[in-house]
């Protein structure tokens, strides 16, 4: 039985839903496997290995029978360089044309009859011009745009001037037409066909009936076939075929309703078409009232954040060109198993949210295991209300003997809850047999937070920081607490409702985190909240409300500057946000007080991700092979929102903001620039910090002992009970014994 939720059960935070199949038993973990039964054996995906330049932007990835095609650009020197790529369908390495360099611009990519290709090309004047859109209306000279017809080896066949149409308008998509040419669509000039010979072109007069979007987009099959794609005035998306002889569409059959535009639609062969969200490939034919499931992503480790091409080459086998916002492109290919093989033992983790690291490295884990297979289940997607409610159905499995050999958490988990119950394995023993690991440094004020009772628990990859700031010169080094923001208050002859600056009555439920939960002890499940100081907590919000309710707080983001107000709540993420909150805010020596607590200030180390392993995991060597990868350096050295928490990637990026930023212009001089920010009436540069602000802010980070925790549920309690003394309906004493026995009764039943 687990004692508590506490601050919300455990968050298992992963990467998207999965449907769940569990590895542990009560009494122990029985592993699963993968067999012939399972919709897993179906298919296989295998990453091709093709080489995508993280220092390029891809665009117009498009297909035909023959392979996958797309445009890669590159600049340098302010100049654009396009090539067209080329991964043909018995290959696997992607062949470079160079097409254009300079002042340019391609778009609009589609391919023609024995290996050409199309595109869009803008020239420009000059590289200022160069540097906006062709529909930017800041510059007037929109530059040469022309119709490319390109030869298979890159070379210009023709390039023609557009229709009027085609270049006052905004041509929405392009698509070849075997034995005629290329048909163009814009937003406001309708149809036009530019002859494949020698581009000479003739408007087309398409008969369209009703009232339509014009947000049309052209799908062209493996086969050739032409669809074209549009909503209607109804918000409803509709396909017809063209037809290419006649040269008028077809009728109009509405695609599924979960179809609500064009976007993630990719023509097929087995299927007219593939319809992709994160979690399944559907298949449909034009006219279907329905989507066909083809293949769920979850069920094979898989996960594809942003789909940029999906095209079937043979029946039942699929190419899937994937951006996982991590400087990755992967390109997988999809098909079915000839014999079951490979037959692996399934680990699983929970999930309630995503992270595209966590994703790339459940792809590649699973790519790279002949044993092994991450599996996931997240209760986020299965229809639950609230944080609590998918933290009560986490806790329920764990109950029944159904705890993920991986566990994720964040500040809504219950981390004494489940080290008290015996549910998390201790991670001495992994770290120290981890040469990698051992032979590196990290920060020890972190270690320190993810152990109990000297047994390490948990991997914590990064972490932000939650305080608050104030002006040194009116702290005067001393603390403010619950027991004496009054007394600082009326020092400084600064409104009560003005002590956390800009913060109002809605910012309560902060509060009642960042504050109340002071009077929790989570380890041992006791509260006092029938306390003098807890009180002054109560009078501080009921202040705040009063100067909602009456209009008086008239206080903006100058106020700590004209010190009109004592605390200013930070959320940290970059050595960055020193400089901010220092010349920004206060213009002043600063010193992190953290918000007012029971006895002292309260800062907080607020857990990006915390894995830890379940005690009950058959597989708990397997389940360290995963996590033990965002220790390491590949991870740690490109965590660049946050803190890393091995100490030389930690140090490099204090030493990176003692440096001034730059870029190299054309010339190659070394040109120093500098980021600004708005603060209150005033705009501030930030500069760098200096050696001893740096350190100073660094011995800060790292003397923070407290995790920040969250629970809904108690929020809720609290906001309940102190409605009516916020109201003048009972007494602030009251309304604490109503909190003190209510939270009580919260945690005794859980």
């Amino acid at each position: 039985m687990i004692k508590k939720l506490l601050t919300g059960g455990i968050v298992a935070v992963m990467v998207l839903s999965m449907t769940f199949s569990c590895a542990c038993g009560k009494s122990g973990s029985t592993s699963q496997k993968v067999d012939s039964n399972t919709e897993i054996n179906t298919y296989e995906f295998k990453d091709l290995g093709i080489n995508i330049s993280s220092d390029s932007e891809y665009s117009n990835f498009t297909f035909d029978k023959n392979g996958m095609y797309c445009l890669r650009m590159t600049k340098s020197d302010g100049h654009s360089t396009y090539s067209f790529s080329r991964v043909r369908n018995d290959e696997k390495k992607a062949e470079e044309i160079l097409l254009e360099s300079g002042n340019v611009n391609l778009e609009c990519l589609t391919m023609g009859d024995e290996g050409c290709f199309y595109a869009i090309r803008t020239i420009y004047p000059d590289k200022v011009a160069s540097l906006n859109t062709p529909d930017d209306n800041s510059y007037t000279g929109n530059g040469e745009k022309r119709l490319v017809k390109y030869s298979s080896s890159g070379d210009e066949i023709w390039a023609v001037a557009l229709t009027d149409n085609d270049e006052n308008s905004h041509i929405l998509d392009i698509a070849y037409i075997k034995g005629k040419g290329i048909i163009t669509y814009s937003q406001y000039g309708g149809y036009s066909l530019y002859d494949e010979d020698n581009g000479r072109v003739s408007l087309l007069q398409i008969k369209e009936e009703g009232n339509l979007h014009g947000d049309r987009r052209f799908f062209t099959s493996a086969d050739g076939r032409v669809f074209v794609g549009e909503t209607d005035g109804k918000w409803k998306y509709f396909l017809s075929e063209l037809d290419q002889k006649k040269l008028t569409l077809g009728k109009k059959h509405y695609a599924p309703s979960d179809i609500a535009n064009g976007s993630n639609l990719f023509p097929g062969i087995t299927y007219n078409f593939y319809y992709l969200n994160n979690n399944y490939i559907y298949g449909f034919n034009v006219g279907d009232g329905s989507l066909k499931k083809i293949c769920c992503f979850e069920d094979y480790g898989f996960y594809s954040d942003s789909t940029l091409l999906l095209y079937e080459y043979a029946q039942g086998t699929f190419r899937l060109v994937s951006n996982y916002g991590a400087d990755t492109i992967k390109t997988t290919e999809i098909s079915k198993r000839n014999t079951q093989s490979n037959v692996k033992e399934i680990i699983t983790i929970g999930t309630a949210f995503t992270d595209e690291y966590v994703k790339k490295r459940i792809v590649d884990f699973n790519e790279s295991s002949d044993e092994y297979f991450i599996k996931v289940k997240n209760y986020a997607e299965e229809g639950y209300s609230s944080y609590y409610s998918i933290y009560q159905a986490m806790n329920k499995d764990i109950e029944e003997g159904n705890a993920p050999d991986i566990m994720v958490l964040n500040s809504y988990a219950s981390i004494d809850s489940y080290i008290s119950d015996g549910l998390l394995e201790p991670l001495d023993s992994y770290i120290e047999n981890d040469e990698e690991i051992t032979n590196k440094k990290y920060l020890k004020s972190i270690n320190s937070l993810l152990s109990r009772n000297g047994k390490q628990y948990m991997v914590m990859p990064s972490f932000t920081v939650a305080t608050c700031a104030a002006s040194n010169s009116l702290l005067e080094g001393k603390e403010i607490t619950l027991s004496n923001y009054i007394n600082h208050c009326n020092k400084h002859n600064i409104k009560l409702q003005n002590m956390m600056g800009t913060k109002t009555f809605d910012s309560a439920e902060d509060l009642y985190t960042a504050c109340a939960f002071d009077f929790i002890d989570f380890e041992n499940n006791t509260c006092n909240f029938k306390n003098y100081k807890f009180i002054d907590l109560l009078i501080f919000i009921r202040e705040l409300k009063r100067a909602q309710e009456h209009n008086n707080q008239k206080i903006d983001d100058n106020c700590f500057r004209d010190k009109k107000a004592l605390l200013q709540s930070c959320f940290i993420t970059s050595f960055e946000d020193y400089r901010i909150i220092k010349d920004g805010y206060f213009s002043a020596d600063v010193v992190f007080n953290g918000y007012p607590g029971k006895d002292r200030g309260l800062s907080y180390i607020d857990p990006g991700m915390l894995f830890g392993i379940s005690s009950l995991s058959s597989n708990k060597e397997a389940a360290w092979e995963f996590i033990r990868y965002f220790l390491l350096d590949e991870y740690q050295y490109k965590i660049d929102w946050g803190f890393p928490v091995n100490e030389d990637a930690f140090n490099a990026l204090m030493e990176k903001s003692e440096q001034d930023k730059y870029y190299i212009d054309d010339s190659g001089r070394k040109i120093t620039t500098n980021s600004t920010a708005i603060i209150g009436d005033r705009e501030i540069t930030i500069t760098p910090l200096n050696r001893n602000e740096a350190e100073s802010f660094k011995t800060f980070i790292c003397s923070i002992d407290r995790l920040r925790h969250q629970d809904t549920e108690i929020i809720k309690i609290i906001s309940e009970a102190a409605k009516p003394y916020y109201n003048g309906e009972i007494t602030a004493e009251k309304a604490s014994s109503l909190i003190q026995h209510r939270v009580e009764k919260y945690l005794s039943s859980n």
